[in-house]
């Protein structure tokens, strides 16, 4: 099918037309047609499915104060997207219907204002070259998966006419967005539903919402909103924290990241996975995660004392010093004194082994009890050392 100019169906009035008034269609399938100027539908009851799979539409589709069973616009092309006060589904509806598809569709915008839906509205893979609007709208699921915007997403609530209409999420309230691209998310962070997917979203900045342009979110809305994000995905976090990042919240970014290696903590003790977990929690002790690297400098610091007073206590370095006293007589009968400095050194020289301050400490041997500590003393060095090398490297970003 092949129109030159435009399709109105329904009844052509901007007026509030009551139920009984608009006219009734048992479905509409205009698949695969073209229609080079605007398909309008209007004040209509549209009781089965409104076909639209693989339409072209030049230039306008609008859909608005009606509502229709199903909705498909799969593989369609259109130059703009409206639904305003549209009902998709039926209340009565609990299963996961799609009802309104876009698929690989490509269209300039979208706009789904003031709307309900009672099933899904899947627009996976679709191009939208400007922006999605669905503010107003109350949306049981929206699926986003590996869809590209242009522009923005846009959520929150909308007046018109002195009536506002607030955004809202019914049943499942899911919103997935995993590997979608987005240029720039605009809403409060409340808006958004109880549970999303955000792995691999990709996004460049958050902006305020239309109607409050002084809104800035707070880092415990941040957090708030990163951890609906299910199942967890470390992309979600790393995404959150550049983006921060770059927008010249240094501090922000710095606490999502630890909260995002926070729960990747949790997600390998839950899966099992010991030494990942030891592994991490190591470096959340050390150098949290590499966002705090001169923790490893209290922690060496600390361990030096430590060692320091074992090893005085112990007296491991009151024996006779085989370079001083090359003779084992005169070993036996000189005694070579050590200082508090001497300990200090000994005790750091056996932390990292690396530095070596008096390479005569690596030649002494301890017994006994002390020697256990020593070992214990050198593991603990190998373990900050190791920590460190991956934060100074990058390797935990």
């Amino acid at each position: 099918m092949h129109i030159n100019g435009s399709v109105y169906l329904g009844l052509d009035s901007d007026d509030d037309v009551p139920d009984l008034h608009k006219p009734k269609i048992s479905q509409v399938d205009f698949s695969k047609a073209e229609i080079n100027g605007e398909l309008r539908i209007r004040n209509a009851h549209v009781d089965g499915k409104l076909n639209l799979f693989g339409i072209r539409v030049g230039r306008f589709f609008e859909f608005s104060n009606s509502r229709s069973a199903k909705l498909s616009l799969d593989e369609g092309d259109f130059g703009k997207i409206e639904l305003v006060y549209v009902e998709l589904g039926h209340a009565s509806d609990h299963d996961d219907l799609t009802l309104g598809a876009l698929g690989s569709s490509s269209t300039h915008s979208v706009q789904i204002l003031r709307s309900v839906t009672y099933g899904t509205v899947e627009s996976s893979g679709a191009h939208i070259n400007n922006e999605l609007d669905i503010r107003g709208s109350n949306l049981k699921q929206l699926l986003l998966t590996s869809s590209m915007i242009d522009g923005e997403l846009i959520m929150g609530q909308i007046t018109k006419d002195g009536q506002t209409n607030y955004q809202s999420w019914s049943d499942k309230r899911h919103l997935g967005l995993e590997h979608t691209k987005v240029r720039i998310l605009r809403s409060r962070l409340r808006d958004w539903p109880d549970s999303l997917d955000l792995n691999g979203l990709t996004y460049t900045a958050f902006a305020p919402p239309l109607d409050d342009k002084k809104y800035t979110p707070l880092l415990e809305e941040l957090k708030q909103w990163i951890v609906k994000s299910v199942p967890f995905a470390p992309a979600g976090y790393k995404q959150l924290r550049s983006v921060l990042m770059n927008s010249g919240y240094g501090a922000f970014a710095t606490e999502i990241g630890i909260q995002g290696r926070d729960k990747e903590r949790e997600a390998a003790w839950d899966g099992g996975l010991i030494q990942d977990w030891l592994w991490l929690s190591m470096l959340k002790l050390f150098i949290n995660y590499g966002y705090f690297k001169w923790w490893a400098i209290g922690w060496a610091t600390l361990l030096t004392l430590a060692g320091t007073l074992v090893f005085y206590r112990a007296n491991v370095l009151d024996l006779p010093d085989k370079h001083l006293c090359p003779s084992s007589t005169q070993a036996a009968n000189l005694l070579a004194r050590k200082s508090i400095i001497d300990y200090i050194v000994y005790s750091f020289d056996m932390l990292l082994p690396i530095i070596q301050l008096n390479k005569r400490n690596y030649d002494l041997e301890v017994y006994n009890w002390p020697r256990h500590y020593v070992i214990m003393h050198k593991i603990m060095g190998y373990i900050i050392g190791a920590c460190l090398l991956a934060g100074l490297t990058g390797l935990l970003k």
